[in-house]
């Protein structure tokens, strides 16, 4: 696999074991730093982990950079901060 591949891979094992400890109602939150990865392919990887378990989850809340990490047009690996906060049904 590639570095990206591996990175992916990476976020859904890790977000599978963070949603394996969660309990039904309970909220997760879950971040990226990666520039490589986008926040499509960050969400996907978490939506997978919870399809491996067999489960329901909601995005409560998405989060990304402050202003003090402005993203740079034409440079999307700038937008590597990414947190989502997840609940599990």
């Amino acid at each position: 696999k590639d570095s990206m591949g591996r990175a992916i891979a990476a976020y859904r094992k890790l977000n599978r074991l963070g949603l394996s400890l969660l309990n039904p109602g309970g909220v997760m939150l879950t971040c990226s730093c990666s520039g490589r990865v986008t926040q499509v392919d960050f969400e996907k990887a978490v939506e997978h982990a919870a399809r491996d378990l067999k489960c329901s989850i909601q995005i409560l809340e998405r989060r990304g950079a402050g202003v003090d990490h402005p993203v740079l047009m034409g440079m999307p690996e700038t937008e590597y901060l990414k947190a989502i906060f997840v609940r599990k049904l």
